[in-house]
Formats: C-alpha cells, sequence, structure tokens
C-alpha cells in the first residue's frame, strides 16, 4: 500500500473557544490539537462520522479539540468559506469531504501549504496535496448497487434514479459504477430518467413523485446518495413493497433500516461512516506526528437486505 509521509510542525496555541455545528462551545488547551471535519452537505449521514472522531479522540487520550461544520445543501462556495476560515484559524488538521473536488482542490492545497494536514473522506480530491483518502471506493459500491439491481429486476426493466449534489466527484463515480454494470451485464435494463435534489432532501422527494408521474410502469428506484429515506416515503404513500416496484438505495439511516425491514427496500449498500471519522483523527494525529499514514483507507461496503438486516442492525 501506498504510504505518505511529511513532518507537520505543531501549532501551539492559546485558549479560544471554538464554535461547532451544533451550536456548543468547547475550550481548546494550551499545547492542544484541533482537527476539523468539513461534511460536504449537513444532513444526518454524517452525524456518524462526527460521533466516530469523537469517540476515537476519547480513545485516544489525546488532548484534542474537533470542530464539525458542513456545506448547507452542498454548496460549493459555503464550503470554500469554512476552509479558508479553518486555514486563518490555523487547526492543525482537516478531514473534508469535498462537494466539488475540482473546486476544492486550490483550497486543500492552501491549507497543506500552510502546513495544515488535509485527508479527503467520503469523496476524494485525488489532484489535491491531500495526505490520504478515507472511504468507500465509490465506483465499486456503484457496481454493487448495479449488480443488485440487475438480480432484483432479472436482468430486464425500466429504472429511475436520483442522486444529490451533482458536483460531488463519490456520487458521479457510484452512477458510473452502476451504469457500466448495466452495461456489461444487463442490457436490458434501462435508467430512463437522472435528477439530482442537489442536497436538499425535500427536493429529492418530490423530483422522485414527478419521476413516478413521468414513468409510472418503472420497475426500480435507485438512489445513489444518502437521501434514501425519500424513497421510502414514496414507497409507503404509493403503498409498495419490493414485491410491487425494486428500491434500492445507499446507507443506513434509521429510515432506510427500517425500510429493509418493513419491506419497501429491496437492499441498501452501508459504508459505515462512523469508520471514516475514527480513521481521520487517526491518521490526522499520525501525521502531526511525523508518521506514515496509508494514502487510501478503504474501509469497504456492506450490501444490508432482509436476509441480515436483523443480524447487522439488531433492535
Amino acid at each position: 500500500m501506498k504510504m505518505k509521509k511529511k513532518l507537520v510542525g505543531l501549532i501551539l496555541g492559546t485558549v479560544m473557544t471554538i464554535t461547532t455545528l451544533g451550536g456548543t462551545s468547547v475550550m481548546a488547551a494550551d499545547d492542544g490539537l484541533t482537527f476539523a471535519i468539513v461534511y460536504p452537505n449537513i444532513f444526518p449521514f454524517f452525524d456518524a462520522i462526527g460521533n466516530g472522531a469523537e469517540d476515537k479522540i476519547e480513545e485516544m487520550g489525546q488532548n484534542i479539540t474537533l470542530i464539525k461544520e458542513g456545506a448547507q445543501n452542498g454548496d460549493v462556495s459555503n464550503q470554500i468559506q469554512i476552509m479558508e476560515d479553518l486555514i486563518n484559524q490555523k487547526v492543525d488538521g482537516i478531514a473534508i469531504g469535498p462537494c466539488d473536488s475540482e473546486a476544492l482542490t486550490p483550497y486543500i492545497d492552501k491549507a497543506v501549504d500552510a502546513g495544515i494536514p488535509v485527508l479527503c473522506f467520503d469523496t476524494d480530491a485525488p489532484d489535491s496535496k491531500r495526505f490520504g483518502y478515507v472511504g468507500t471506493d465509490n465506483y465499486e459500491a456503484g457496481r454493487a448497487m448495479g449488480e443488485e439491481l440487475g438480480k432484483a429486476l432479472d436482468g430486464k426493466g425500466s429504472v429511475i434514479c436520483e442522486t444529490g449534489v451533482v458536483s460531488q466527484a463519490g456520487l458521479i463515480a457510484r452512477l458510473e459504477g452502476v451504469e457500466d454494470v448495466l452495461k456489461e451485464n444487463y442490457p436490458d435494463i434501462e435508467i430512463v430518467q437522472t435528477t439530482a435534489h442537489g442536497g436538499d432532501t425535500t427536493k429529492g422527494l418530490s423530483d422522485i413523485e414527478n419521476m413516478i408521474t413521468s414513468y409510472p410502469d418503472f420497475d426500480a428506484l435507485i438512489q445513489v446518495d444518502a437521501a434514501g429515506e425519500a424513497g421510502v416515503t414514496a414507497f409507503k404513500s404509493h403503498g409498495w413493497t419490493k414485491e410491487d416496484k425494486v428500491l434500492i438505495v445507499f446507507d443506513d439511516l434509521e429510515p432506510v433500516i427500517n425500510g429493509v425491514r418493513d419491506g419497501q427496500v429491496y437492499s441498501t449498500v452501508t459504508q459505515g461512516q462512523k469508520n471514516w471519522g475514527a480513521a481521520a483523527v487517526e491518521e490526522l494525529y499520525a501525521l502531526t506526528q511525523g508518521e506514515e499514514i496509508p494514502e487510501n483507507t478503504d474501509t469497504g461496503f456492506v450490501i444490508v437486505n432482509s436476509d441480515n438486516v436483523d443480524e447487522l442492525y439488531p433492535e
């Protein structure tokens, strides 16, 4: 596995107040470290990443303060401003899920040039100076979704698709993975329409309902971002289960897992995102100590369906 190494000087600051996403204030003590996690969108899916980071900090027993920030509705300019602010604050490390990898690359580079190590999670920015990536191989996860779709439809049918922020490289890679599998293995399955809610999950539900109206005889709905709750809501409103229409989504928010149990969701591709936060903190700390980290930490994915949901997510 390719490794990266760079000595990073510790920034020893005075006591300061940091406001996190939740609006609470914490104190960063003298000689401590301050790390930031920057989400691509403010959405419940990303809460687990912050929780994983906090748990890892407690486990490590290090004097680390964590800042959690996120872009409103996946707004690129908002995420750029967050990065600028963190650079000006001279934090000791940043983990970011870029909502637009190309647009954020100059700001990732700016942080690294300022002596602040940066990792990417969820979505990579491979052309930047970031030290590493933590998360799922999104293309392979998309291929897994494509295989699930092929099996569920027995190789034939029409599909409607909802995604999130159109500039987010991870979501683009997932959809490419789905499309490549269909082209290679299931040529009689066609994605007839794809819409993008742009980080507004309310719009996501509206998009889905509009596609259902346009294609009432569709066979399957796939959602390649983390907003699978919208699909569950739509299926419930129409009284559908997986015996009527196929719904395949990403991730493990509670409404999705309940949808698997209740029969609306055929399967969901889960990523164990809590592990991203833990790995990000551990690797940022290693970088501040001049240690090596992997350039790519692939946390994998798991297909959850009615056969294993109770085992993986016991009530």
